[in-house]
């Protein structure tokens, strides 16, 4: 069964809808508040609409967990709901609506349609997963700072139904040349550090050492099994070494590159 979702609001009510899996919800209409009997009376019409009687509303707490005005105006609306026997849940949403504008923001969406967007994305209590492969920055790019509090939060805490994973082949995620050291900037060790803190932020960490020569005709051969290569043991791994010298020197990478290659006929 459907479910309905709503954000409700001083002057708006966000309204979403489920998929018949409440699996996914999508934005649906945005009701400019009429009186409570009347706003409900709507909710009501929706949820005729869609055949449901399934109703989870956004519960905006304050940071500490503790209930304020608007979450009092939510379970008024929600107490209605409930006597006209609509099944009623409650979503923590904090946070929720600041992410929501930072989104429109970065699209460009322009201001008169800002705020009604976010109600309905705000309505949304689904859960997600940001994935940034390959993050580096170029050099004067401050967006590494709201990055930072993307992934361990800043003064207002983390997104609690935004989860981030980001990789890169970097340590140094802000490409810097020799240049970029000289200035007059007194406090230089300061922001080279602030810098380097974006990779403190990353849980894991994953190194490739170069391998030494038996090594890497080890992971040869097994690449080459697993492609099917076939070519006398010995021309594969001068051939390899060759190819690694030009490459920059042996790695499981240029390994793999190669023997890529040897598959596609490239290499013969």
């Amino acid at each position: 069964m459907r479910t309905i979702c709503l954000d409700v609001g001083e002057r708006r009510i966000g309204v979403a809808v489920s998929d018949p899996l409440d699996l996914t919800a999508q934005g649906v209409e945005t009701i400019f508040t009429k009186g409570r009997a009347r706003d409900a009376e709507r909710v009501r019409e929706i949820c005729a609409q869609y055949e449901t009687t399934h109703i989870l509303c956004g519960l905006p707490l304050n940071m500490d967990g503790s209930e304020g005005f608007q979450a009092a105006r939510v379970r008024e609306m929600a107490a209605l709901l409930e006597e006209m026997g609509f099944e009623v849940r409650f979503q923590d949403e904090r946070m929720t609506t600041k992410l929501a504008t930072g989104v429109l923001l970065e699209a460009d969406v322009r201001r008169s349609r800002r705020k009604e967007v976010v109600d309905k994305l705000a309505a949304n209590p689904l859960k997600f997963i940001l994935f940034i492969d390959d993050l580096s920055f170029t050099a004067n790019d401050d967006n590494f700072a709201a990055l930072k509090a993307i992934l361990e939060g800043s003064v207002g805490g983390r997104a609690r139904n935004i989860a981030v994973y980001a990789t890169s082949n970097r340590r140094h995620l802000i490409k810097e040349t020799l240049s970029d050291r000289t200035g007059d900037d007194i406090h230089e060790a300061d922001t080279r550090q602030e810098l380097m803190s974006l990779s403190a932020r990353f849980g894991l960490t994953v190194t490739f050492q170069r391998p030494e020569k038996a090594r890497f005709e080890v992971i040869l051969t097994e690449l080459a099994k697993q492609h099917g290569i076939e070519m006398p043991h010995d021309e594969l791994l001068t051939k390899a070494e060759a190819f690694a010298i030009r490459a920059g020197g042996r790695s499981p990478r240029v390994a793999k590159q190669f023997i890529e290659q040897c598959a596609a006929g490239v290499q013969k």
